[in-house]
């Protein structure tokens, strides 16, 4: 078809626009019109309107043409438009930015191609990936020209059809041109040899009339209805015509693309979906519902209709119900599925975009948590545009809500308030479990295992705090699975121990509370309590003395024997032993007790006294006689010692033994006098006068 354009226009832009190699990746197609108004128009591609999602072809303008050409095409080699001039027959290249024409080497002129005429123009053309131009003359014909737009002067190859055709416009897919007859016939040529193959498609399809300009790029052949029927992709395999967007009206016109790009693509149907979720807590409990609300709203620009919202129940969760409503001030169209069971799976929510409201689904999704659940409740909700829509954000799609478990710190304290325990006697232990919160607590087991050795107890409970329970009474060990504490609320057990007398060692006595299965506690360290109490303990002395370091054979021996408690504690059934020295042959002994104490009163034979009975501070007096036979030699010797009865410790036992020593008496020497007479008493004098005479005559020597 054909576009008038003012008579000086080649003369005039010749001098303003000098061809240069322009872009031709760009996929864009171009226009040359003449009615409604004579101009070039182009189009980036096809557009989608935001609300009714309807796709059109926006063509703006590139210029108004001031002179006739038609047969336009885009060269691929160096993005230039170019179209044969009407009756003239003169090659000239159009500036694909603003319209402007320009003579090719300065006249136009090509070799070998047949003339133009005021009635046959060239108004059919397109070029081949490799940038041969292909045109055809108006009416019926049967002849195409191949030329080659880069030689000097550009050449023209005449390439003979089998048959004569009527076409509006052809373009080139892949390796042949296609073109569609006045009729709706779509034709493929392959001018691969001369005479070329012409052959027909398909049926006729006449949808959308004529389409007097047509492109083509690496994903098929397009045309533009010339009664504004829209914008059609025409199927190269059956020449079926499909519409793909909304197109201006546009007559005696001409297409042109390049046809080593693809074409028009559908820009994606953008939708920014964000997705919401809250249950209004950070922890749950097991045995209730958790209400969690989910909302969907759609920031546009698009309509996105057909959405997918997913929230699956989380493992351990069989039981759910949920609601679906539109948000407040959701513009008409907003929808999505009333209600239902289980995990929500709603593929029926409609989104529209519209100018002054946000389009917003609200879901109300109830379920319930088992008495046994554990770990984190962890639960997600997801929204999915349909495939033919992206999320410019995709990333606030889906929203996760996670709950932690009950949590509750539970502490417990214990003591006796004593640190030694008396034997017989009963111990009595206050244990207080306190729940520090933050969560209350229901079914927190107290255990309170009872020392080896020890078999008799009994305990009571008093609970405190609203709701707070627990067992009132047991008895043997404590082992109460019903303790219910609000946060703050504390059970207060009393137990009752019977030490046995025998018992020995410490007294170890461990109390622990755990926390039902679901509930985690913060610092699980303060969960046990243990109460250690030492055996009971006395420092007994013992003090041995008969008042002399000498004793006399055939005469009896008094041992004075003290046994003092220097405590701590009460000492009950001590005992205090002396035997008879070696040699002794017999002994009695009497034993005086104070205030507080006991022995026994007397007996015969060594000391054997199991009967001691001693109050701190307080001590027994013992007097042991000792008959002492005069055969005795050598020392003699008396042991006192006593003991503490099993299950009490001694803090000092060097000192549970006091040992008397006695040497025997000293020997008496007895001197023999001599006989004084005359017969002695003159021999005694001539021996001294003998020694002096003698003595005399040396000295004189």
């Amino acid at each position: 078809m054909s576009v008038r354009l003012a008579a000086v226009a080649f003369t005039l832009l010749s001098a303003s626009f000098a061809a240069s190699a322009q872009t031709c990746g760009d996929g864009d197609i171009y226009l040359s019109q003449e009615s409604p108004q004579t101009k070039l128009r182009y189009s980036a591609g096809i557009v989608v309107d935001p609300v009714t999602q309807a796709e059109s072809i926006n063509f703006a303008d590139r210029g108004v043409a001031v002179g006739q050409y038609n047969a336009l095409g885009r060269n691929p080699t160096d993005g230039l438009l170019y179209a044969i001039a009407n009756a003239t027959g003169q090659l000239i290249t159009v500036d694909p930015s603003s319209g402007l024409t320009s003579l090719v080497n300065t006249d136009g002129a090509i070799t070998g191609l047949e003339s133009a005429t005021t009635t046959a123009n060239y108004y059919a053309g397109g070029f081949d990936t490799n940038g041969v131009y292909y045109v055809k003359k108006q009416g019926m014909g049967d002849k195409i020209f191949a030329i080659d737009v880069k030689a000097t002067p550009p050449a023209a190859t005449l390439i003979q059809l089998p048959q004569q055709i009527i076409i509006s416009d052809m373009a080139w897919v892949k390796d042949r041109l296609y073109t569609t007859d006045d009729n709706g016939q779509l034709y493929s040529i392959d001018v691969s040899t001369n005479p070329a193959t012409l052959t027909p498609i398909g049926a006729t399809d006449t949808t959308g009339g004529t389409f007097g300009a047509q492109f083509s790029g690496t994903n098929g052949l397009f045309g533009v209805s010339n009664i504004g029927a829209g914008f059609f992709q025409i199927d190269l395999a059956t020449g079926k015509r499909t519409k793909l967007a909304d197109a201006p009206t546009s007559t005696i016109n001409d297409g042109a693309s390049c046809p080593n790009v693809e074409l028009l693509k559908i820009p994606p149907k953008e939708a920014d979906l964000v997705v919401t979720k809250d249950d209004g807590i950070t922890r749950y409990t097991p045995g209730t519902n958790v209400v969690y609300t989910i909302t969907v709203t759609n920031k546009g620009p698009n309509t996105a209709n057909g959405v997918t919202v997913s929230d699956p129940l989380p493992s351990g969760i069989s039981t759910a119900s949920w609601t679906c409503i539109a948000g407040p001030s959701a513009p008409t169209g907003t929808a999505c599925t009333g209600s239902g069971t289980g995990a929500i799976a709603d593929k029926a929510v409609n989104l529209p975009s519209s100018a002054g409201s946000t389009a917003s689904v609200v879901y109300t999704l109830t379920m319930a948590v088992p008495v046994g659940f554990t770990g984190n409740l962890m639960n997600t909700a997801k929204a999915d545009l349909p495939a033919d829509m992206t999320d410019p954000t995709p990333a606030d799609n889906s929203a996760t809500d996670t709950d932690t478990p009950p949590q509750a710190d539970l502490q417990v304290t214990k003591t006796d308030g004593v640190d030694r325990y008396t034997l017989g006697k009963d111990v009595v232990y206050t244990i207080v479990v306190t729940n520090i919160g933050p969560d209350a607590v229901t079914g927190a087991t107290v255990s309170d295992p009872l020392p080896n050795g020890i078999s008799v107890a009994s305990w009571t409970c008093t609970a405190a705090g609203t709701g707070a329970a627990c067992a009132a009474s047991g008895s043997g060990p404590i082992q109460d699975t019903t303790v219910n504490l609000p946060s703050g609320g504390t059970a207060t057990y009393k137990l009752t121990v019977t030490v046995p007398a025998t018992f020995t060692g410490n007294l170890v006595n461990t109390v622990q509370t755990a926390l039902p299965t679901g509930m985690t506690d913060p610092t699980p360290t303060n969960n046990s309590a243990t109460d250690t109490d030492a055996p009971p303990q006395a420092d007994l002395q013992i003090t041995n003395t008969d008042g002399s370091p000498t004793y006399t054979p055939g005469k009896d021996v008094v041992y004075t024997v003290v046994v003092t408690n220097a405590g701590p504690d009460a000492v009950t059934g001590a005992t205090v032993t002396n035997p008879l020295p070696a040699g002794a042959t017999a002994g009695k002994w009497t034993c005086t007790a104070g205030a507080g104490t006991a022995c026994t009163a007397s007996g015969t034979g060594g000391i054997q006294d199991a009967a001691v009975n001693l109050q701190p501070g307080a001590s027994v007096t013992y007097t042991f006689t000792v008959t002492v036979p005069d055969t005795v030699t050598g020392n003699l010797v008396s042991t006192a010692q006593t003991a503490l009865p099993a299950g009490m410790t001694d803090p000092t036992p060097a000192n549970n033994v006091a040992v008397d020593t006695d040497t025997p008496p000293t020997p008496v020497v007895t001197s023999t006098p001599v006989p004084v007479d005359s017969t002695w008493m003159l021999l005694a004098l001539s021996g001294l006068v003998g020694v002096f005479s003698l003595a005399r005559a040396k000295k004189r020597k």
